[in-house]
C-alpha cells in the first residue's frame, strides 16, 4: 500500500538542507526558492506521488515550465498620478514642487526651472529646432553671466535640468494616453520640462468646490478640537 507524504512534509523538504542535497544538480534553483510558488507536478519530481516513478528532469525542462522573472526597479518620490483633475492633481503639482527642490552646481532645482525662475529661463518653449528657444526672459529668471566660460556652463546645466525636468514628470505619471502624448518627440513639449510643467497644471489643477471647502473646514475644526481638549 502506497503512503501520499503530507504537503507539509514536501514544504519541510523543499526549505531543509537535507532536500537541497539529496536533489544535486538537477534541480533548478528557482524550485527550491522559498518565494516560489510549488506547481501542481512537484509531487512528480520528489517522487512522493504514488501513481508515478520518481525521475529526473533535465534544467532546461524547468526553465521552460518555470520561466525567470524579471524585476524592474522604477524609483520614485511620491505615488504616481493618473491626470485625475481635482485634489489629486493640486496634490501631485505640489508633489512636483516640493520633491523638485535639490538644487544643482549652479544652484537651481527642478522646481525653480518649473516655475522658470532659474538661471536662463525664457518665455515659451525651452527648445526649438535643437536650439535654445526664441522666448524673452522670463519675469523671475536669473540672467546669463556675461563671461564666455561660465556663460557655457550656465547653457550646459539650463539644458540638463529642462530634459531631467520632463524625466521626473513623467516618471511620476501613470496614465498610459498622457505619457504617449508626452512620450512623442513630434512633440513641443518633448523634453521640456517647464512647457510640460505649465500644460499639466492647466489639465489638473482645479480650484476647491464648495463642498472641498466644507469638508476642509471640518477637518480644521475637529483638528482645532482635538488640540484644545
Amino acid at each position: 500500500m502506497s503512503v501520499r507524504a503530507p504537503p507539509l512534509a514536501i514544504v519541510l523538504a523543499l526549505c531543509g538542507h537535507a532536500a537541497r542535497k539529496a536533489a544535486g544538480a538537477w534541480y533548478a534553483p528557482a524550485v527550491l526558492s522559498r518565494t516560489t510558488l510549488i506547481p501542481t507536478w512537484l509531487p512528480d519530481l520528489l517522487g512522493t506521488d504514488p501513481g508515478h516513478a520518481r525521475r529526473r528532469v533535465p534544467l532546461q525542462e524547468l526553465s521552460r515550465v518555470m520561466p525567470p522573472t524579471t524585476n524592474i526597479d522604477l524609483k520614485v518620490s511620491f505615488e504616481l498620478f493618473d491626470m485625475e483633475p481635482g485634489p489629486k492633481g493640486r496634490r501631485f503639482i505640489r508633489n512636483l514642487l516640493t520633491h523638485g527642490g535639490h538644487a544643482d552646481a549652479r544652484g537651481f532645482s527642478l522646481a525653480d526651472t518649473f516655475l522658470r525662475q532659474d538661471e536662463g529661463a525664457i518665455v515659451g518653449p525651452a527648445f526649438a529646432g535643437g536650439a535654445f528657444g526664441p522666448g524673452g526672459a522670463a519675469p523671475g529668471g536669473v540672467a546669463y553671466p556675461a563671461a564666455a566660460a561660465q556663460l557655457l556652463a550656465a547653457q550646459q546645466h539650463r539644458r540638463a535640468r529642462v530634459k531631467n525636468g520632463f524625466e521626473f514628470i513623467t516618471r511620476h505619471i501613470s496614465d498610459e494616453a498622457t505619457l504617449t502624448l508626452l512620450g512623442d518627440s513630434n512633440n513641443a513639449l518633448f523634453q521640456d520640462g517647464p512647457e510640460t510643467y505649465d500644460w499639466i497644471k492647466l489639465q489638473v489643477w482645479l480650484a476647491p468646490d464648495t463642498a472641498e471647502i466644507q469638508q476642509m473646514n471640518i477637518e480644521w475644526y475637529m483638528l482645532e478640537f482635538m488640540v484644545l481638549w
